[in-house]
């Protein structure tokens, strides 16, 4: 984690990229040697390159929940209302982290924008984000705050049977924090976010996105989360919701691949650039530039369910980063996707882009 002290070391020398150790340390007020510790910790966790270089080249920002995640899996058919023979596993999540570290792994530099509480959580959740590659130079600790946390059920075939997740910290995420950590956006070539931010903070971004002329990519987490986008859809260039989440955002019901291919006109006739309605198993159905069609899944063994929407959406984000065609972007999506639901991790070690494009090719 990216301390306060590094946070105004850091800060300063973006301001002042040619300054010598002792002009940053009057700049600063604090001795030329602590100068020198911040900067060489700011080397270790990415955020300088030697020569005080900052890296700031073009990234992808995501802004949304990090939180820990605890999963189950019943040995047999679920029984409600007793206890379940199963496994559990501890593991880092939550949606905007799992997409930050999908995106790692696809070589995309990504800065990571969220709030965990000062407790043990918190802090391993923020070391891990920077064992994955992650820059967590705008994330932060909220005092008297308890991390995220997500809890998932899941039957013996890998498909969630229930989840509880508890996100009240990051109704902090105010467009005050945002704008406090302005500078990580300047070189943003797209942002995404999750709708756990406040409906406030979505608009703003959205905002920002628009007068940067960047794509700005919204996953919606769950039904609850979707619904608040109704009446804010205008100016999002990639959205992938569910069929429960799309029938939500869309405000009607879907019952057959016709209700499919009209809630994801609906959604695009009130201002998304892209709908992406996540089917599972089946795949997807894409509907852009005026046409829409059902994209097939790739074939995989399911071992975990839980992450593939994450996957999918980071897949498609790091085909728009990267300029692909929507299309492209798509089979990006799928692929990671396929790689996710073969992994018992919420986020495979396995995504890669040479492994990506390996089995868009069918190789």
């Amino acid at each position: 984690m990216i301390t306060e002290a590094e946070r105004r070391v850091l800060n300063v020398i973006i301001d002042n990229p040619t300054a010598s150790q002792e002009q940053l340390a009057g700049l600063l007020g604090i001795t030329r040697s602590a100068t020198a510790t911040h900067i060489s910790s700011l080397i270790k966790k990415g955020l300088l390159k030697r020569g005080y270089i900052v890296n700031r080249g073009p990234s992808a920002v995501v802004v949304g929940g990090t939180n820990f995640d605890i999963k189950g899996t019943s040995f047999e058919n679920i029984l409600p209302a007793t206890s379940n023979p199963g496994s559990v596993e501890f593991s880092p999540g939550g949606v905007g982290r799992n997409i930050a570290e999908n995106l790692t792994r696809l070589t995309v530099k990504t800065r990571l924008v969220t709030l965990v509480g000062d407790d043990m959580y918190g802090d391993m959740l923020l070391k891990d984000a920077v064992q994955s590659g992650i820059d967590i130079s705008a994330c932060d600790k909220m005092p008297q705050k308890t991390s995220g946390t997500y809890i998932a059920i899941s039957s013996s075939d890998g498909d969630m049977a229930v989840s509880l997740s508890d996100m009240e910290i990051f109704k902090e995420m105010t467009p005050e924090f945002i704008r406090s950590r302005a500078k990580v956006f300047n070189a943003a070539s797209v942002i995404a976010a999750d709708t756990n931010i406040p409906i406030d903070t979505f608009v703003y971004l959205k905002h920002q996105a628009k007068l940067k002329s960047i794509p700005f990519c919204v996953e919606p987490v769950s039904v609850p989360k979707a619904a608040y986008l109704k009446g804010h859809l205008e100016g999002i260039d990639l959205i992938t919701p569910n069929i429960q989440e799309a029938a939500a955002i869309a405000e009607m019901e879907i019952t057959d691949d016709d209700d499919i291919e009209e809630a994801a006109r609906v959604i695009n006739s009130r201002g998304v650039g892209t709908v992406v309605i996540t089917l599972g198993k089946r795949g997807i159905y894409m509907y852009t530039g005026n046409k829409g069609g059902f994209l097939q899944s790739l074939g995989a063994k399911v071992v975990d369910t839980t992450g593939a929407g994450d996957a999918l959406f980071a897949g498609m984000v790091y085909g728009i980063y990267n300029g692909y065609s929507m299309e492209r972007s798509a089979e990006c999506g799928l692929a990671c996707a396929s790689v996710a639901i073969s992994s018992s991790l919420t986020v495979s070690p396995m995504i890669n882009p040479s492994y990506i494009e390996q089995m868009i090719a069918g190789v």
